[in-house]
Formats: C-alpha cells, sequence, structure tokens
C-alpha cells in the first residue's frame, strides 16, 4: 500500500496537476486583485 500511494505521488494525474495549477492561479488572481497597487 505504500509502494502504491509513492508511485501515486510521484506521479500525480492530470487533474490532480490542473486542479494544483488552479489552485495557486486562483491565489495569484485574488491576491492581485486585493493589491492592485503593487502589481
Amino acid at each position: 500500500m505504500e509502494l502504491y500511494k509513492a508511485n501515486v505521488l510521484s506521479t500525480p494525474s492530470p487533474n490532480e496537476i490542473l486542479r494544483t495549477v488552479n489552485d495557486e492561479f486562483m491565489s495569484r488572481f485574488f491576491l492581485a486583485i486585493q493589491t492592485p497597487s503593487k502589481y
């Protein structure tokens, strides 16, 4: 089971990558909206 979990973590699915990138993008986007003078 541990080997399976390690394999999944080392090779994330496209959905996992998309969700991670989307979360980071949205967080940066909202941060830019909250502080427009710095960006």
